[in-house]
């Protein structure tokens, strides 16, 4: 237990390095999703952007995954990310047994068996929504679950320092132009879903933290 606080204790550490040093927003969105990664044991995250304006929630940075995926697959509010902007820590335990998972064939074939979705917020408001993916069937810890949140509001503090929502917002059309032109060097796409629907059924997900 000592051993993995203290790793943990290590990885939130480089996390702020990063912070001091990094100008790019870009590049702090990518370490604070790899940091995230590595304390839910997760084989990988995307950051998601509510645009207020356009009633969009827009994706606007991941980690760990497959160009493939990130290509095809859009942002769907299913329940998880519905719960999520609204302030809530959700958790899919078993995807496959979850039928209201958006996209789910195409989560399963990228290799995703649980999702933990958590609010991103900013000063105290609901911005947008991060969903962390395992590759097998798991509990997401209280403790885990505390520290992704933690880590993401670290690193949303610096990004809103840095500007980076106020640009998304005032200019969302510029930015996703921008964002998408990125996106093709890296050969990958950003892609939205409009019209955020929030949704109340329950069922087999499971909502963690209350």
């Amino acid at each position: 237990m000592q051993n993995l606080e203290k790793s943990q204790y290590e990885i939130v550490h480089e996390l702020l390095e990063d912070i001091e040093s990094t100008t790019s927003t870009r590049d702090l969105c990518q370490s604070m999703l790899k940091t995230i990664a590595k304390v839910t044991r997760a084989s990988g995250c995307t950051l998601m952007l509510y645009i207020e304006a356009k009633r969009t929630l827009f994706r606007c940075a991941a980690f760990g995954l497959s160009d493939w995926f990130f290509k095809k697959s859009t942002v769907s509010i299913d329940p998880g990310i519905s719960k999520a902007l609204k302030g809530k820590c959700v958790f899919v335990r078993d995807v496959a047994l979850d039928f209201r998972v958006g996209y789910r064939k195409q989560v399963m074939k990228e290799g995703i068996a649980s999702i933990l979705n958590i609010p991103i917020k900013l000063k105290e408001r609901v911005i947008g929504a991060m969903q962390i993916y395992g590759s097998e069937v798991r509990d997401f810890t209280d403790s885990e679950i505390s520290l992704a949140c933690m880590i993401a509001n670290l690193g949303v503090d610096a990004l809103d320092k840095a500007g980076f929502f106020e640009i998304v917002q005032r200019d969302y059309k510029a930015f996703k132009k921008s964002m998408s032109q990125l996106s093709s060097e890296l050969d990958y796409e950003l892609e939205a879903e409009p019209d955020v629907t929030p949704v109340e059924d329950e069922g087999p997900i499971i909502y963690a933290g209350g």
